[in-house]
């Protein structure tokens, strides 16, 4: 039997080479039944299409659900949330049905985040509001991270007061992960910050905790009074001291290690 050298294209009806057709199991000859050509343009519009855009959804909620390997699986299956449509069809079916919305654009939202993706739980939102539906972390779940801790303490005055580069070349990173590092620890602790320099540390300590006058203070520094009150002005706006006073004194204090985030706000 002589081997196929050419073959019809069902789309554009032109012979060409087998090497212009992807291969495919399920036809006699083992290639597809469309050019390589004509196949890339239909799957480019069926992407773009509804259908396909909920086709894509569908196993997206099936691989975040039922992979392990997924990496949000934690947020998703792991939390017992399933994927309770059987089918791509019955998932296209009931939004294209029943909410009647296109999902171009849009992404899948659970109505309530505990629920499972099903019928009467599922909604197409923005990317803004989806990112607002989120769960409420637990109290004892833990915000300070072990890296972050690191960090924190290498910088903070009440520990050993280092610059970010001495910080970085202690723990073997680069600045920009200690800024990054700072910044996420404040996200979640702002209670915890600001990170004053040794010298503002000394002044905000002499003034707060000593009682000590602008004027005491400058004769032992050996500066003008104005250049400490100008100091102070200057920790004051750092540390909201202004905006404070007025309910409590704010003093910046320190934690054990490993104590979680509502421990530290007992403190304050």
């Amino acid at each position: 039997m002589a081997k196929q050298i050419t073959k019809l294209c069902s789309k554009c009806k032109q012979t060409l080479s087998v090497i212009m057709f992807s291969k495919h199991k399920g036809q006699k000859d083992g290639l597809q039944c469309q050019c390589k050509k004509c196949f890339l343009v239909a799957y480019k519009r069926y992407k773009n299409s509804i259908r396909g855009t909920l086709n894509r959804k569908y196993h997206s909620m099936k691989y975040r659900c039922g992979d392990p390997s997924h990496p949000s699986y934690q947020n998703y299956g792991g939390r017992g949330i399933k994927c309770l449509f059987t089918s791509p069809e019955e998932f296209i079916d009931y939004v294209t049905d029943k909410l009647k919305v296109d999902p171009r654009e849009l992404e899948t939202d659970r109505i309530d985040n505990n629920g499972h993706y099903e019928p009467g739980n599922i909604r197409f939102v923005t990317h803004r509001k989806n990112s607002s539906n989120r769960r409420k972390k637990l109290p004892d779940e833990r915000l300070i991270t072990k890296k972050g801790e690191e960090v924190y303490r290498c910088r903070h005055h009440d520990f050993e007061c280092l610059t970010t580069e001495q910080t970085a070349q202690k723990l073997n990173i680069s600045i920009r992960q200690v800024n990054k590092r700072l910044a996420c620890l404040r996200a979640n602790s702002p209670q915890l910050f600001p990170i004053l320099s040794q010298e503002q540390a000394n002044v905000w300590s002499q003034w707060f905790d000593g009682g000590l006058t602008c004027v005491e203070i400058a004769a032992g520094r050996g500066v003008t009074p104005r250049s400490i009150q100008a100091q102070l002005q200057r920790i004051k706006k750092k540390m909201n001291y202004d905006e404070k006073v007025n309910s409590r004194a704010h003093k910046t204090v320190s934690f054990d290690i490993g104590v979680d985030e509502t421990k530290i706000k007992q403190k304050f």
